[in-house]
């Protein structure tokens, strides 16, 4: 993001929502099963107008798309009918030409924000890339990477909430007269547990800790 880039999206943030800009505002992140990425970005394409781009596509599982002012994504690049590579975007999540669809009903993670996105006939400045489309897939991947780290502390909370449940459940559930989680074999599955969630917390903790000193985190 250069110098102009930046000052436009922290002056949006700051005159959009106050103070709760930057947690209402986060920059949209996308998250794809890595097979499936390739065909995905097939099907979506920005390509070049005169001074603009015209995106055409959509976008599934997009987290906080319905609380965001900003959206980053990426996309082919054609130009003169030729394919550049894929590059980021980043645009107001007001853009005329982008539809926001209605908030996914997930099983968990339900205050997580997920939708789906629709980009039709959208026209936005050449200006909104983010670096070039040569390093526009490296850009998303180290993106991608950081969220990770989130990702793993969401799931530690689920895998928490989860655990917490189960261990209630073993001391209220009777049979043969007494509490199951007196039988060994719940007993174990229950103690796997805890050990597991033990040992992801310290992972979760070492990976947040290397990216907080400028290390790397990722293998």
């Amino acid at each position: 993001m250069n110098p102009l880039q930046l000052k436009k999206v922290c002056t949006s943030l700051r005159v959009s929502s106050g103070a709760t800009a930057f947690s209402a505002q986060l920059k949209v992140f996308e998250w794809f099963i890595s097979k499936a990425f390739a065909e995905i970005l097939r099907a979506f394409k920005a390509v070049k107008h005169k001074n603009e781009y015209i995106v055409n596509g959509g976008k599934i599982f997009i987290t906080n798309a319905g609380e965001a002012g900003l959206l980053s994504f990426t996309s082919q690049v054609i130009e003169d009918n030729k394919n550049l590579g894929i590059a980021a975007f980043i645009i107001p999540t007001d853009t005329p030409g982008l539809e926001i669809g209605n908030k996914e009903k997930k099983m968990g993670w339900r205050a997580s924000d997920t939708r789906q996105l629709y980009f039709k006939d959208m026209r936005i400045p050449m200006e909104s890339m983010l670096g070039s489309p040569e390093n526009g897939f490296k850009t998303f991947l180290n993106t991608l990477t950081s969220g990770r780290i989130a990702i793993g502390a969401l799931s530690i909370g689920t895998a928490v909430g989860a655990y917490e449940k189960a261990l209630q459940y073993s001391q209220d559930r009777k049979a043969f007269n007494k509490n199951i989680h007196q039988f060994q074999s719940v007993a174990f599955k229950l103690s796997d547990m805890a050990t597991k969630i033990e040992a992801s917390k310290l992972l979760v903790y070492h990976a947040a800790w290397l990216k907080d000193n400028g290390k790397p985190f990722n293998k």
